[in-house]
């Protein structure tokens, strides 16, 4: 059996080494990456960069960004909680987890729009709070 880094296989998806949560660029999109003339990965726009997160919030934001191009923000808030295990399988979070970090994801982005003081995907109250209320019974 191929030996994981002991964050992966951490059962507490919003507890990173010593305890701490994890680190997240903040708003890692299609169009925040490039490939460099060398084959790396670059990135920039790290103003959003953050950490105390949940394992996994890079992953579905990237998700939710590509999904908001084609869908609207309702939508797209419930493509990404039913798509939450397979966007995070590569961190061995297990279904639950992976939609209540989706979850937690979409209420901090929300939370951090209201303190930019704007609503870019409209009220929460319109694509998140049905969302929220409907996976009550599950998490």
């Amino acid at each position: 059996m191929e030996a994981r880094p002991q964050w992966t296989r951490s059962r507490d998806a919003s507890r990173g080494p010593g305890g701490q949560g994890f680190s997240w660029h903040g708003d890692l999109t299609p169009w925040n990456i490039s490939r460099g003339p060398d084959g790396r990965l670059l990135v920039w726009d790290w103003e959003r960069f953050g950490t105390g997160v949940p394992l996994g919030f890079d992953a579905v934001h990237h998700f939710f960004q590509r999904a908001l191009r084609r869908d609207d923000p309702a939508t797209a808030a419930k493509a990404c909680v039913a798509r939450s295990l397979r966007i995070l399988a590569p961190f061995g979070l297990s279904a639950a987890e992976a939609r209540l970090t989706a979850l937690h994801y979409l209420i901090a982005l929300a939370d951090r729009h209201a303190a930019d003081g704007h609503t870019p995907l409209g009220p929460p109250e319109l694509w998140l709070t049905p969302l929220a209320d409907s996976l009550e019974i599950l998490l």
